[in-house]
């Protein structure tokens, strides 16, 4: 018997549907569905989206390491074996001794459960991919606009007069997006991309401003200062709906274009220009994904960008938004699942943790910040982390 099941790919943060013809229960095609964001359209990740599920080298029952290899074992003795042991590490060296790691690729669901086990076990050290990603942009923008998610929709895209696109890939990352994007400029909107690399989306650009490596602060920088200098700010907006501005005015006061030049190598003229076609389009959204957030600075650079969207009055209006771009299906809800060490589900600090722990019905939760994948790692090389859940 056939039949179509409505799915969702499992792979970029895009949230491309697609049908799932399944045949006595088994799925064996992908087929296209019209609606959902990328309107009947796939790349090739999402059209092969079933091969992994076929492949010779998935596994489908527990293995457990033995003297003679690995050897199949069933699904309850592998829980029951797990929860032993783990429950025995904690008891022998404490609850810290444990490290989990979750997933953007599981359900909020998942990510839920996994962060709640850690935390019933007695320690915060769990953690996820987005500490490689966009833990940068969770810190960046919850430091910023107080909400570390996009603060559009893809329908936005059309609807802007100018797109920001810096550190971020999209004709060859998220090509089914990238539809959205040329819609944008068909419908008249001007493109910049900021990125070291002549990449296939700077193809498109109006403006290309290929920056030194590291020195994307700033190119911001130099940029809100033009802005303010010359007035183009929304005044209004930055007024009524934004702290701090005064201390912003001179944080960008000594990044004159020439000074700016000379850290980032981009010529004064073509940062003067890029600034004000950002600033006067009256509807802009700014898009970044890993050539920002993957970095030292990468905090700092995802404020810099919420800054310049800001005093541009880029927020909350139609057509405009900051678009944090995910490279897996789940990081965002990971992140607000609490699968961080040092929030819990909503992004409640750790350190008052007492209504959560309210509502799971314990007297009391970990109230430190826990370790971070690299710090999991390393204290694993060094035989502190005795259990690792993956």
């Amino acid at each position: 018997m056939e039949k179509l099941i409505l799915g969702l790919c499992p792979y970029c943060g895009m949230g491309c549907r697609f049908y799932i013809k399944t045949l006595n229960g088994e799925p064996v095609e992908i087929e296209i569905y019209e609606g959902g964001v990328n309107e009947g359209k796939l790349c090739p990740k999402g059209l092969t989206a079933l091969d992994f599920l076929r492949h010779n080298d998935r596994l489908t029952k527990p293995l457990k390491r033995t003297e003679n290899g690995f050897e199949e074992i069933s699904w309850e003795q592998a829980i029951k074996e797990i929860a032993e042991k783990i429950l025995e590490i904690r008891d022998k060296y404490g609850p810290d001794a444990l490290g989990f790691f979750s997933s953007a690729r599981c359900s909020n669901e998942e990510n839920y459960l996994l962060q709640k086990i850690a935390r019933l076990l007695g320690t915060n050290n769990v953690d996820h991919c987005a500490r490689l990603c966009h833990a940068s942009t969770v810190a960046g923008l919850a430091q910023t606009v107080g909400a570390a998610a996009q603060s559009g929709s893809y329908d936005d895209i059309p609807k802007a007069k100018v797109l920001l696109i810096w550190g971020y890939n999209p004709a060859e990352t998220h090509p089914v997006l990238m539809r959205y994007i040329l819609r944008a400029k068909d419908n008249g909107a001007k493109i910049i991309v900021v990125d070291p690399r002549k990449t296939k989306t700077a193809w498109f650009a109006d403006i290309h401003l290929p920056l030194r490596l590291g020195t994307d602060i700033a190119l911001a920088n130099a940029m809100m200062h033009v802005i303010i200098k010359e007035r183009l700010y929304d005044k209004k907006f930055v007024f009524s709906r934004t702290k701090g501005f005064e201390k912003l005015i001179k944080v960008v006061e000594e990044y004159t274009p020439e000074y700016a030049e000379k850290i980032t190598g981009i010529p004064a003229h073509l940062i003067r220009e890029a600034a004000v076609t950002f600033a006067t389009a009256g509807r802009g959204i700014i898009m970044w994904a890993m050539g920002i957030t993957q970095h030292i600075t990468g905090t700092g650079n995802v404020k810099a960008l919420a800054d310049l969207g800001l005093i541009c009055g880029y927020v909350g209006k139609e057509g405009t938004g900051l678009f944090p771009m995910r490279g897996q299906n789940n990081v965002q809800g990971a992140c607000d699942m609490g699968a961080l060490p040092n929030v819990l589900p909503g992004y409640q600090k750790v350190t008052d943790g007492k209504r959560v722990a309210e509502i799971w019905g314990v007297e009391e939760l970990p109230s430190e910040p826990g370790l971070t994948i690299p710090e999991i790692i390393n204290k694993a090389h060094e035989g502190e982390i005795k259990a690792l859940y993956i």
